[in-house]
């Protein structure tokens, strides 16, 4: 996909999407602070708006923008809420990151909805990930993973050490995860961007 702005009246269209988000954002940014994760109804409203599909390709049905698209739309959003509006441009801007992963797990999560909203915490963790005949396993604790309450699905990132090559250097891998492997731990308590919802998973 291009990273440039494709289509300057989606870009409008969006910038107006955003401005009126911003209005409701505002006006539940204290119910988002003490939930510490964005309400079910700026869920709704993000999904209805279609503003989660901006980035996702159009072979899925999305609307396969740019990053500069993402970020003047998440601007105008943030005018009202940063939390609610950090955690929508997570959903936004993680299609693109779906979108690199083999077209089966394209499949696997936009098949099933293609409203699909995917939260991550692709920093190294230092977990235990083991190459296996048919994949990986991982287990361990990965943090801050914005977005996660209304998530279908989560990408962690960690090393993986080659077992045919003690000496290279672990590779980071990025690891596409349902909702039903995950376990949420509930320790997002901040000063800061509470309504984001940042709290940790546990994977076994």
């Amino acid at each position: 996909m291009e990273i440039s702005t494709q289509n300057p009246a989606t870009l409008r269209h969006f910038i107006g999407v955003a401005r009126e988000l911003a209005d409701k954002f505002r006006g539940r940014a204290a119910e988002a602070e003490a939930m510490r994760h964005v309400p079910d109804a700026s869920i709704d409203d993000v999904r209805a708006s279609g503003l989660v599909r901006l980035c996702q390709p159009k072979r899925f049905g999305g609307f396969e923008e740019g990053w500069d698209t993402l970020c003047e739309v998440v601007m105008a959003l943030g005018a009202g809420d940063c939390s609610q509006a950090w955690v929508a441009n997570i959903y936004a801007e993680h299609n693109y990151l779906v979108a690199l992963f083999p077209d089966e797990a394209q499949h696997e999560v936009w098949d099933r909805d293609p409203h699909a909203m995917v939260s991550s915490s692709i920093s190294p963790a230092g977990n235990r990930v083991e190459r296996v005949k048919d994949g990986f396993v991982l287990a361990g604790r990965w943090p801050f993973v914005s977005g996660l309450h209304h998530s279908s699905w989560s990408i962690v990132g960690d090393l993986v050490v080659d077992p045919n090559d003690a000496s290279a250097p672990p590779a980071h891998h990025f690891f596409l995860v349902p909702a039903s492997d995950r376990k949420v731990i509930d320790d997002w308590h901040t000063m800061g961007m509470a309504g984001t919802g940042s709290a940790s998973i546990t994977l076994d």
